[in-house]
């Protein structure tokens, strides 16, 4: 599903240079997936062909966290995995609140997961902004002032995902990633769902538009489901008995 999903997100509405892009500057996951949906769209090849190859690879890297036959896995290990960005490491900023001194850190620790904490309320915009921005437990070896902790990821952002699983906050439409030099606005792009032990997921394409899929029922085959807006927030949080656990923000082409 997670797999079906970033294909919709990454070559529905964009071009295949920008999909390219995305995967080929992440890791050996997004690598290896973008390989097999080039070719996928050559016909050369299914999208079960690419899911495969990921999963071998997942398998090989860590046969615990993510076992082979029907024995399932953490929908956040499985996103973790997939964004964490190994090619682009994200930089941590401490910046003096008094005399501005900053310290830089290379940051491999920092991925394109945030997991929402339980007491987290309001708006995964605001939730995210207050992960990317807060005060840090450190202080500043000038002045003994606060340190401000910000989070800033070298090239334009292309994907994060927010694992909201058993949380009450508002879905955003859109979020912002701060960069090197400017903060890049993601617009939202999939729900996961989780229940019955079976993952099932919403796509909400560039107009705002949302399509369900269920990789047992409908198969390649996506259903409108109405569109964000029109949609309330307790709809948008439960699809079909089942609860959202994952939400997907993506860059728009």
């Amino acid at each position: 599903m997670m797999l079906y999903l970033l294909f919709c997100i990454t070559y529905g509405q964009q071009n295949q240079e920008n999909g390219k892009k995305i995967f080929q500057e992440s890791n050996q996951y997004l690598f290896t997936l973008h390989d097999g949906f080039q070719k996928y769209l050559r016909g050369v090849s299914t999208l079960e062909a690419a899911r495969d190859s990921v999963r071998t690879l997942l398998y090989e890297n860590d046969p615990v966290l993510f076992p082979s036959g029907h024995t399932g896995c953490s929908v956040s290990a499985l996103a973790t995995q997939m964004f964490y960005p190994i090619y682009k490491v994200p930089q941590l900023h401490l910046k003096c609140s008094h005399c501005n001194h900053t310290i830089m850190i290379n940051s491999n620790r920092i991925g394109r997961l945030m997991y929402v904490a339980h007491s987290a309320t309001g708006s995964i915009s605001q939730i995210l902004e207050s992960h990317m921005r807060h005060q840090s437990q450190q202080v500043c070896d000038n002045c003994n002032a606060p340190l401000e902790s910000t989070i800033h990821f070298s090239e334009t952002h292309k994907l994060y995902a927010v694992d909201i699983t058993d949380r009450d906050v508002i879905l955003s439409r859109t979020v912002k990633i701060q960069g090197s030099v400017r903060a890049t606005t993601l617009h939202l792009k999939g729900l996961v769902y989780h229940g019955g032990y079976h993952f099932t997921c919403r796509i909400v394409d560039e107009s705002g538009n949302i399509w369900f899929n269920d990789g047992i029922t409908t198969g390649r085959i996506s259903i409108k489901d109405g569109k964000f807006g029109s949609v309330s927030q307790p709809n948008l949080k439960q699809c079909r008995n089942k609860q959202l656990c994952l939400v997907i923000y993506g860059h728009r082409s």
